[in-house]
């Protein structure tokens, strides 16, 4: 709900890229997704990188989902943005 269908549609590319990173997980493993300006997005599982992503446009757009007007999940956006 906080990213426009057609600007999913012009990320799609790369979205599918970052999903196909995943993997399933066993107790004790963890992700991590970060960005740096003017590098990207970055995917790593228990510290090893697993893919990275080019565009400031899809970091923007792939934070939203937890950190937008409409977080997926706001108890997690609150934890993530250093509330309660």
């Amino acid at each position: 709900e906080n990213v426009p269908a057609t600007t999913i549609d012009v990320l799609r590319p790369r979205l599918n890229q970052l999903h196909q990173a995943y993997e399933d997980l066993k107790p004790g493993d963890r992700y991590a997704i970060t960005y740096l300006p003017n590098s990207g997005t970055y995917l790593e599982l228990n510290g090893k990188l697993r893919v990275s992503i080019e565009g400031a446009d899809f970091s923007a757009a792939y934070f939203q989902v937890w950190l937008g007007d409409k977080p997926i999940h706001k108890k997690l956006k609150a934890q993530l943005v250093g509330g309660r």
